[in-house]
């Protein structure tokens, strides 16, 4: 069975003190769009749940909504996701009312609002305006009595009706308590993600905010094995934080999936003073992010096969 370890924000105290404060500004009326952006590993969604969880403990909504990798980009996803699920279980019929004539726009995402039939030519340019425009109707009434988060994932693999309908609300956003959380990955806009010219248009007319996660530093990484381990001030010598530091290259995905394979081997093992190692020399680690990764890959594959063996019959070749 996986030895599981403590999840932990390690490394993270700035960049979710700024996502905080955003959401103090956007509680107070001041709506706020954070592009939270880094390299696969870099923490984005600890950072994005806690958010979430300060956000509930403060009374506000949340929305949540996704991106999917699948090659036939569905329009709207993220927003699907986000506002069906919000409104699964709400009280229709007043929400109909509430929405007045938005409701006969939305019709056209959320079949459930509709009441007298669906408004037409969506297709259109001032069709789709005025679909943008009751999507932000709807979510200025999330937001009225308790403040809105709404979280959009993974938007990397947004389609281009996902972004235009994105950039239409970050321009319009002003004095609503609303913040919006736009994960991406950094690693993606380095290439051909047309979501780096969106960035880069909201950057220059400074409608949204920039969180970046880069890799931890040795420090921070001594600090975050402290954290799982619970070590307190015995803390973690200086050659093992040199040494875990060069083989994660500060990426603390990969830095907890190789504390489970040390553990795993026996590399890391508790005796009775505590927590203790076997020589760095005797230290099967691999030496770098991707072959950590591979490492992972392939046992949770020989994990899945097993499991499968019992439906695959004996004709099958492992």
């Amino acid at each position: 069975m996986e030895r599981a370890l403590c999840p932990v924000l390690v490394g993270r105290e700035a960049e979710l003190s700024q996502l905080e404060d955003a959401l103090l500004g956007s509680n107070r009326g001041e709506a706020q769009v954070v592009v939270l952006a880094g390299d696969a590993g870099m923490g984005k969604t600890r950072l994005a749940t806690e958010l979430q969880r300060r956000a509930r403990r403060l009374g506000m909504n949340v929305m949540w909504g996704g991106c999917s990798e699948a090659d036939l980009a569905l329009p709207y996803l993220p927003f699907l996701e986000a506002i069906g699920n919000f409104i699964r279980g709400m009280d229709l019929p007043d929400l109909r009312n509430k929405l007045g004539v938005e409701a006969r726009e939305l019709a056209h995402l959320f079949p459930q609002l509709a009441a007298e039939g669906v408004a037409p030519d969506l297709d259109s340019m001032q069709g789709r305006l005025r679909l943008y425009e009751a999507v932000l109707a709807l979510l200025e009434l999330a937001a009225r009595d308790k403040g809105l988060l709404i979280l959009l994932e993974d938007l990397h693999w947004s389609d281009a009706s996902t972004r235009e309908l994105l950039d239409y609300l970050t321009r319009r956003l002003r004095r609503e308590r609303i913040m919006a959380l736009v994960r991406d990955r950094s690693d993606e806009m380095r290439g051909m993600d047309p979501l780096l010219a969106l960035i880069q248009g909201w950057r220059r007319s400074s409608v949204a905010t920039m969180v970046e996660l880069g890799p931890l530093t040795a420090d921070k990484v001594a600090q975050m094995v402290i954290a799982i381990f619970d070590l307190g001030e015995e803390g973690v010598q200086d050659d093992t934080r040199d040494f875990l530091y060069e083989r994660t290259e500060g990426n603390p995905f990969v830095l907890e999936e190789m504390l489970k394979a040390a553990l795993d081997r026996g590399d890391i093992f508790r005796s009775k003073e505590g927590w203790t190692r076997k020589s760095l020399e005797d230290f099967e680690l691999p030496r770098s992010v991707r072959e950590t990764i591979l490492l992972r890959l392939n046992r949770l594959l020989r994990e899945e096969i097993y499991r499968l063996r019992p439906q695959l019959g004996r004709g099958a070749i492992f």
